[in-house]
C-alpha cells in the first residue's frame, strides 16, 4: 500500500504519521510519497517505511503535477502496489491518476478537508468541483473526517454516499500523566518567561487564512482590554506570519502576544496553555483539538465543519461563531473568570477522547476498510 500527499504538514500530516507508524507490519506493507520541506519531515524520515519524494509543494504548479504523476505511475508500476491512499486536494489530484493510470486495484481519497468551501471566489469554487467530479471517476472508496464533510460531499454532488465512510480521526494520547504535566508546564514556563500568574490563551495552527488568525487576534485583544494579566501565544508557521504580526501590532498588542514559529514541542506547549483557542473559517476534525482535550486544556473554538462532533458546546468545550471577534472575546473571558467551569470542561473534554478519539480505534477502522476492499475481489 502506498499513501500519497503533498506535504507532511498539518494535521494530516501526523494522521498519515500515526498510519505508517501503527498498521499492523503482518498484514499491510505501506510505503509513503510526498513533497519535501516541511514540518513533520523529520519524524517521516525516522520511519523504516519506504519513503519517496515528490516535486510537490503546497502552492498549486502545472509543472510539478505533471512530473509527479509521472514519478507516481513509474513507482507504482515498479512495486505494484495493491491500494494507493490519497491524502490533500493536490496529493489526491496526483495520485488518483497515477494510480488509476498504473492499473491499481483499489484507489482512496481521504477528505481531509474540501477542496472548494464557501470564501473562495464562485469561478474557482466550480473549477474545483469540476475537478473532483472528474476524479470520482478513478476513486473507488472515499475516507471522510467527519459526517459533515460526507453530507456536503454527497449533498453538492462530489460523490456517492456509497462510496464514502466516515473515519473521525484520532492521535496519541498525551504523554504526560497529571504530576508531570504540572512539572512539564512549570519548566517550559520558566523557558519561556511566562509568569505563573498570566492565564495564556494558545493555539496551534498554520497562519493561512483558513485559520483566520486575525480573528483570534480581535477576540484577544477585546478580552484583554477588560484582563491585564493575559497573554497570547501563536505557535504555527505560514505566509501570513509577517502580516499577522502587523495586526496585532495595529490592536496595540505587542507586550501581549508572541508568536512562536513552528514548534517541535506541542505536546509540551499545550501544558503552557489555560485554554486552547482556534478561529478557522472551515475545518475537517483538526487534530490540533484533539491534541488539546487530550492534555486536559480547554477548548474555545468556531462551530465549523467537523468540530461540533467533537465537542458538545458547554459540556467539553466552547463553541462560537465563525467570524465573531467579539463572541470569542466574550467566551475567552468566561473561561477566566470561572476556572471551575474550564476545569470541568477539561475534564469531560479528556473523558471524551478516551472514548471516541484514540489511534488505536482510528487505525482499526482504517485496517478494517482495507481487508473489506480486499476481500470484494478487487485485489
Amino acid at each position: 500500500m502506498l499513501h500519497v500527499a503533498v506535504t507532511t504538514t498539518g494535521g494530516v500530516g501526523q494522521v498519515i504519521l500515526d498510519l505508517l507508524k501503527h498498521h499492523d507490519r503482518e498484514r499491510f506493507d505501506v510505503a509513503v510519497a510526498f513533497g519535501a520541506g516541511y514540518w513533520l519531515d523529520k519524524e517521516f524520515a525516522a520511519l523504516d517505511n519506504r519513503k519517496y519524494i515528490l516535486p510537490l509543494t503546497r502552492k498549486l504548479s502545472l509543472w510539478r503535477v505533471i512530473k509527479s504523476i509521472v514519478i507516481l505511475h513509474r513507482l507504482i508500476k515498479k512495486e505494484g502496489y495493491d491500494i494507493v491512499h490519497t491524502h490533500t486536494s493536490i496529493g489526491g489530484l496526483v495520485g488518483r491518476i497515477a494510480a488509476r493510470s498504473a492499473g491499481v486495484p483499489v484507489v482512496i481519497y481521504h477528505i481531509h478537508a474540501l477542496a472548494s468551501h464557501p470564501y473562495q471566489h464562485p469561478l474557482k469554487r466550480k473549477i474545483f468541483w469540476l475537478v473532483e467530479r472528474f476524479l470520482d471517476r478513478l476513486t473507488d472508496q472515499y475516507i471522510s473526517v467527519s459526517e459533515n464533510y460526507k453530507r456536503l460531499g454527497c449533498e453538492s454532488g462530489l460523490f456517492p454516499a456509497s462510496k464514502v465512510e466516515t473515519i473521525i480521526n484520532g492521535v496519541e494520547p498525551s504523554p504526560f500523566e497529571l504530576q508531570n504535566r504540572r512539572a512539564v508546564r512549570r519548566e517550559l514556563r520558566k523557558q519561556l518567561d511566562i509568569s505563573s500568574e498570566l492565564f495564556v490563551v494558545g493555539t496551534v495552527t498554520r497562519l493561512e487564512p483558513q485559520k483566520a488568525v486575525h480573528i483570534l487576534l480581535e477576540g484577544f485583544s477585546r478580552f484583554a482590554e477588560k484582563c491585564p494579566d493575559v497573554l497570547l501565544l501563536v505557535a504555527g508557521d505560514g505566509y501570513l506570519f509577517e502580516e499577522l504580526q502587523q495586526v496585532s501590532e495595529k490592536l496595540g498588542l505587542q507586550q501581549r502576544v508572541r508568536f512562536l514559529g513552528w514548534r517541535e514541542d506541542v505536546r509540551e506547549l499545550l501544558t503552557v496553555f489555560d485554554v486552547f483557542a482556534m478561529s478557522s473559517r472551515w475545518e475537517g476534525l483538526p487534530v490540533a483539538i484533539l491534541e488539546a482535550m487530550s492534555t486536559l486544556c480547554p477548548v474555545v473554538s468556531t462551530a465549523v465543519g467537523g468540530i461540533p462532533e467533537m465537542i458538545e458546546t458547554g459540556y467539553d468545550g466552547l463553541l462560537v461563531p465563525e467570524e465573531d471577534s467579539k463572541a470569542l472575546g466574550d467566551t475567552l473571558q468566561e473561561i477566566y473568570q470561572d476556572r471551575a467551569f474550564a476545569k470541568r470542561l477539561a475534564e469531560n473534554a479528556l473523558s471524551g477522547f478516551k472514548k471516541k478519539f484514540s489511534v488505536a480505534r482510528m487505525i482499526e477502522q482504517h485496517e478494517d476498510l482495507y481487508q473489506r476492499l480486499t476481500e470484494s475481489g478487487r485485489v
